[in-house]
């Protein structure tokens, strides 16, 4: 088995369209990976032995999938179906754990990958380095194959949900980090990074409703199987509970800057970081959203907008104008006028057109010889400066800033 998930790792490289080379170059981190975690699958630590053994065995006592429905352990509906799975098969639990951990692993350098490209698309090398570098950290290793814990499975969901976030697939991401949520509370950590990308408007507000979808949906199997609403609802509040005396469990935080021996108020002092983190949350959305405000405002144009024409022009009448794109050949300005500008226009009837318009103060004649623009054509021939004008340019006029500008 443990082959077959190193084959496992090769294949999702391969899809990623890495070459052979690199292929072949990747075969000893990641053989040497794989090799660590096989000498650590027999050891037993204190989590499995006290309390995954016993859950596996009530599965297996309870009959599988029918034991759903009973209390057994402190994990979310998800890991409970895959106990309650493993019960069926004549393998040892513990390599089984530890296996389901090390499958998750192997998604999570595939996540590292996918981010890792994303950010340094140009360098085929960088994703690789991610990718192998993640299946041999110690953390890594340790947690899965030594310990037997399940910290890789809302891991690597959430790398693959924040993958896809970057590249626009916005329910994909939010399906993976709901089913993220689902094994592990977590979670809820990286949860301000989606507040974020919504007020950058790269998520939509209806879309981050399939977050709560994908937690429902992964709990339905539950109620379905005779578990009480209450009983898959309360774990994550059980959890908070249970730990609600601990400040640190190894954990590089704040608390752990606190003396050893030194008396503290453990349950205010948790209720403070807690607060702390949803203040520099809530600060950091707060900047995003000012500096996402400050960007529309700069990108909008102080324009002065003129009140707009209050007769109407019926369909027939505007139907009679007949509007042709025409290229400009030639254009110059005209004698004694400060205003008239003279063009000579090809519209596609083998004829030069000659329009004069009174744009000379907004543009000059040599940046519009070989422009394509807009005019009406079968309005009558009139006189301007001794010179026929056959037709009109469609422009508009706006002030910005305080200063009239003129759009052609």
């Amino acid at each position: 088995l443990l082959l077959a998930l190193a084959a496992l790792a090769l294949r999702l490289l391969r899809r990623e369209g890495l070459d052979r080379p690199r292929l072949l170059d990747a075969l000893l981190p990641i053989g040497l990976a794989f090799f660590l975690r096989a000498l650590l699958l027999d050891y037993q630590s204190a989590d499995y032995q006290m309390f995954l053994s016993q859950w596996a065995a009530a599965f297996r006592d309870g009959g599988g999938f029918a034991a759903v429905k009973l209390p057994i352990g402190n994990y979310n509906a998800p890991y409970l179906y895959f106990l309650a799975a493993i019960s069926y098969l004549p393998i040892p639990d513990l390599y089984l754990i530890k296996l389901f951990s090390i499958l998750f692993d192997v998604v999570l350098a595939w996540g590292g990958f996918r981010l890792v490209r994303h950010f340094a698309p140009q360098s085929p090398n960088r994703p690789l380095l991610c990718f192998c570098l993640l299946l041999l950290l110690p953390t890594v290793i340790l947690n899965g194959a030594f310990w037997g814990q399940c910290d890789a499975l809302y891991g690597a969901l959430t790398l693959h949900a924040l993958a896809c976030a970057l590249e626009g697939r916005n329910r994909s991401s939010l399906l993976l980090l709901g089913i993220a949520f689902s094994f592990k509370l977590q979670t809820v950590f990286v949860l301000p990074l989606w507040g974020g990308l919504w007020l950058l408007r790269r998520v939509r507000f209806r879309e981050l409703l399939w977050f709560p979808a994908a937690y429902a949906a992964t709990c339905v199997p539950a109620l379905l199987l005779g578990k009480p609403l209450g009983d898959i609802l309360g774990v994550y509040f059980g959890q908070a509970a249970e730990y609600s005396g601990y400040l640190n469990l190894n954990a590089p935080n704040m608390y752990a800057l606190i003396p050893h021996g030194a008396e503290v108020n453990t349950a205010l002092a948790a209720r403070l970081g807690i607060l702390a983190a949803f203040a520099l949350a809530a600060a950091v959305l707060a900047a995003l959203d000012e500096l996402q405000a400050e960007a529309r405002r700069a990108a909008l144009p102080a324009v002065e907008v003129e009140p707009f024409a209050q007769e109407s022009v019926d369909f027939d009448t505007f139907c009679k104008s007949d509007f042709r794109a025409v290229k400009v050949k030639a254009c110059e300005s005209v004698k004694k006028s400060a205003k008239l500008l003279r063009f000579i226009l090809d519209d596609g009837s083998g004829t030069d057109r000659q329009i004069l318009s009174g744009i000379a103060m907004y543009y000059k004649p040599e940046e519009l010889v070989g422009k394509t623009l807009v005019a009406i054509i079968n309005l009558p021939p009139r006189k301007m400066m001794g010179q026929e004008s056959c037709g009109m340019l469609l422009s508009a006029v706006h002030t910005e800033h305080g200063e009239e500008k003129l759009h052609l």
